[in-house]
């Protein structure tokens, strides 16, 4: 089976642990797992796509604020 799965993060904070641990699982099982995110440093993992740009993230930060 294909996956995508999409967080905020990825491996960081409660939702981007779940994220990292189903993506590690299922491809455990044998899926084709795509994990994308847009917090954080770019990963050079197999499958993990950042989605945005830092001055993106921060942008966005000052608009909620």
């Amino acid at each position: 089976m294909r996956i995508a799965q999409v967080d905020v993060n990825y491996g960081a904070s409660s939702t981007g642990k779940i994220v990292y641990d189903l993506h590690v699982g299922l491809e455990a099982k044998g899926h084709t797992v795509k994990a994308f995110f847009g917090r954080g440093p770019n990963l050079k993992i197999d499958g993990v796509h950042k989605i945005s740009h830092d001055l993106e993230v921060g942008l966005h930060v000052l608009g909620t604020r």
